[in-house]
């Protein structure tokens, strides 16, 4: 018997391993269905270990297996993916998708500018919690690992639109809401984004002698980096940023930059959910970049409301499937 978690289960696997690492993953070759398709006792006793608390399962069995739904179960037709690295094992017996497959198999149900923001998660340094929002964590994996798999995977449902999105991804994110930033920002304006270069999320900045006395360090990392253009953006966000001793720290921070060379555009939450605001900002830096921000004929407004609505309003995002177990 073998249980292979899959779609929305692997998620909730990978958001819960990279906040608690409760467990080993061990990267198999699965070039076949190990073994019978399990029981739905035995899915239920693997989730009970691996996905502790998950109410719906998604799993994969062999080709000629019953498929029959029943309740908080959904079976998937078993797929080895792309190339080697499909899947994970993490208990006898029990696999999971890797970070690639999964990304490849919610592709056919998720918007693209949905399975760009999952990306931006997979590959980020956050991930979403049940309990706090969002947590801190390494990255499950890069943009180019998802586009390799995704184009390696000829036979499967979603793949162009997996490769595409895995194109669209910047890898470093600390935050959903750096991730909201850089999409807005990097776009296409057919998808509704300004079209801007693509910066370094979270891009590390050699200090001098003179700014390491003042900053104590011998780097800072800034949350969008366009080195070649010595251009950085911070963003201020409420939860992080308050307070004096944060604002001492801030200008100390911006003034450094300043003596580096490195121009700092600000940006707040609410300059974020002002669309004027943003518009403002995305042609400054654009001007400071040597580019033209596109996009102002009807239909690039449109696409740019939309992208918006889908990364920023609470109801839109509600039905994305990537979100569905998340509190942010």
């Amino acid at each position: 018997m073998s249980v292979y978690f899959t779609h929305q289960s692997a998620l909730s696997f990978w958001r819960r391993y990279r906040e608690f690492r409760h467990c080993r993953p061990m990267a198999v070759r699965a070039d076949q269905y190990a073994g019978m398709a399990p029981s739905l006792l035995e899915i239920r006793d693997a989730a009970h270990v691996a996905l502790p608390g998950d109410d719906e399962l998604h799993v994969s069995v062999p080709e000629g297996a019953r498929r029959a739904k029943a309740q908080g179960l959904m079976r998937h037709r078993w797929h080895r993916g792309g190339e080697r690295g499909s899947y994970v094992r993490v208990l006898k017996g029990v696999y999971v998708s890797s970070p690639a497959m999964l990304f490849l198999e919610l592709a056919p149900d998720l918007r693209l500018e949905h399975l760009v923001e999952l990306g931006y998660e997979l590959c980020g340094g956050f991930t979403y919690s049940r309990g706090s929002g969002f947590c801190p964590c390494l990255p499950a994996v890069a943009p180019a690992t998802l586009e390799r798999f995704a184009r390696a995977a000829v036979r499967s449902r979603g793949r162009e639109k997996a490769v595409r999105a895995a194109s669209l991804v910047l890898a470093g994110a600390a935050s959903p809401r750096e991730a909201h930033v850089a999409m807005l920002l990097t776009l296409p304006p057919r998808l509704g984004g300004y079209g801007l270069r693509r910066p370094e999320l979270n891009g590390v900045v050699l200090l001098d002698e003179a700014s390491r006395r003042i900053l104590g360090k011998r780097s800072l990392r800034c949350d969008l980096l366009w080195s070649q253009a010595n251009v950085a953006l911070e963003y201020e966000s409420d939860q992080f940023h308050a307070g004096l001793p944060a604002y001492v720290a801030d200008s100390k921070r911006r003034n450094v930059l300043k003596h580096l060379g490195i121009d700092v555009v600000t940006l707040t939450n609410a300059e974020i959910k002002s669309e004027a605001a943003m518009d403002g900002l995305a042609s400054g830096l654009a001007r400071a970049l040597g580019q033209r921000v596109r996009g102002s004929q009807p239909q690039g407004q449109m696409a740019k409301g939309r992208l918006r609505g889908l990364l920023l309003d609470a109801r839109q995002r509600a039905d994305a499937a990537h979100l569905l177990r998340a509190d942010g």
